[in-house]
């Protein structure tokens, strides 16, 4: 976990305060920090923060915020040593109770995953098992402590992850365990890191603005419309609409490219940061703040795509009412929508969050209404266990309906209305 914050809980109340902060992780996890005898006795609380904290298990920053705690003996903070708080116990006492190596639960299970140093491939089933236990544990945290302590139903959850855990007969690595409204147990893919969705795959790109989607003509000359992106993440090269380039990743998850038709010692003007990339799909935020979305589908495709072999994430019949009834949904669409004129600089997006509810649904179609407002219906495109991505029935254009509150406001706030001078002007 990167740039997670960590705090001493010098009061012991179980709240992050500002006074007790002591420095965020590095990139592998790490914080060192000096060691005052006063706070040898109090707990360590780190800070998961949407939009800041990056977890290696996937690409961008983390979509939700939730806390971990540990003793003060402790050398890791890890939802097992959270666990073990929570229920007044040793995590030793909890490896008994789960029936897992006690090594594991109080060391870096991560790292024991690894039997081999000279090959990656050959690693210890009991950490992996560990491991994916303890990414499907945080799912049931709260955003603070209290939340999670406060949580009656918190153990009951953990032994059925714990179960299920032990029963995965696909690869352990690849797989995140969920809780339904049951209490049931149900395997699901993980989201992807960035060199996984970067690994020989190809997508379209677009802009959740229709300026640029749709439009620019009176700026650019013509429509930016959709690009053709097929990356390969191993050799690090890239093909942008035919055009072969270098492929350039920094940590933060954004790439840019070099070589090709990029002058020498110079790079690509566009940088898009990955902030959400899931089998198929992914958000990036352009060096601009337009949000961009990269997918295997073709949104200018006016029917629904069926599935097929390279689309077999994708499947219409999972759209049915019962996944919408209920629900409370929020939904996020860029409400600038002209691209007629020019004067009011249609290319800045003005996002906003709605919440809402699907009032009626055609699963043959897969088409949507949003509310009671039967003039909008939208189609969706892609969907996943996090979200829904929308096509505007009336003008083609796309937007974004998620599940979490917190993940679309964590979407929302960073796609902000941009002031930059950089865009093209009338004479670009």
């Amino acid at each position: 976990l990167k740039n997670a914050e960590v705090y001493i809980d010098r009061n012991e109340d179980n709240i992050a305060d500002d006074d007790e902060w002591i420095g965020t992780t590095d990139s592998e996890g790490n914080l060192s920090f000096p060691l005052i005898a006063d706070d040898l006795p109090y707990d360590r609380i780190v800070r998961i923060i949407a939009g800041q904290t990056s977890d290696s298990d996937a690409g961008g920053k983390v979509a939700y915020t939730y806390e971990m705690v540990a003793d003060s003996d402790s050398t890791v903070i890890t939802p097992f040593t959270t666990l073990a708080k929570v229920l007044s116990i040793s995590t030793s006492e909890l490896a008994m109770e789960l029936e897992i190596d006690p090594s594991l639960l109080i060391g870096d299970y991560i790292e024991a995953k690894t039997n081999d140093e000279n090959d990656e491939n050959d690693e210890n089933d009991d950490a992996k098992q560990v491991h994916l236990l303890a990414r499907s544990t945080v799912l049931l945290f709260g955003k603070n402590i209290e939340e999670t302590f406060s949580d009656t139903d918190l153990e009951a959850n953990v032994e059925t992850l714990n179960e299920a855990s032990k029963n995965i007969d696909t690869n352990m690595n690849d797989t995140i365990i969920t809780i339904d409204g049951d209490g049931n147990a149900q395997s699901e893919d993980m989201l992807l890191t960035i060199d996984e969705f970067m690994d020989n795959k190809s997508y379209y790109s677009f802009s959740l603005n229709s300026f640029w989607l749709h439009g620019c003509e009176s700026v650019c000359g013509s429509g930016e419309g959709l690009a053709d992106w097929t990356f390969d993440y191993t050799n690090m090269q890239v093909t942008v609409d035919g055009n072969d380039y270098i492929l350039n990743v920094d940590d933060d998850d954004s790439f840019f490219m070099t070589g090709g038709d990029i002058p020498s010692g110079e790079s690509s003007d566009m940088q898009d940061q990955f902030i959400y990339t899931a089998e198929g799909f992914g958000i990036a935020l352009s060096i601009d703040n337009d949000l961009q979305i990269y997918s295997a589908v073709d949104l200018e495709d006016e029917t629904l795509p069926e599935p097929d072999e390279d689309l077999s994430w994708f499947e219409k019949e999972e759209l049915s009412a019962t996944e919408f009834e209920g629900k409370t949904l929020y939904h996020l669409s860029d409400t600038k929508r002209s691209t007629d004129d020019d004067s009011n600089k249609p290319w800045i997006s003005a996002p906003e969050i709605d919440t809402v509810s699907v009032s009626s649904i055609d699963a043959t179609n897969g088409i949507i209404t949003l509310n009671d407002d039967n003039e909008k219906y939208y189609t969706v495109i892609i969907s996943n266990r996090d979200l829904y991505v929308l096509r505007a029935d009336e003008d083609n254009h796309p937007s974004i309906l998620f599940k979490s509150e917190e993940q679309a406001r964590y979407i929302g706030n960073i796609w902000v209305s941009s002031t930059s001078e950089t865009r093209p002007s009338d004479n670009d």
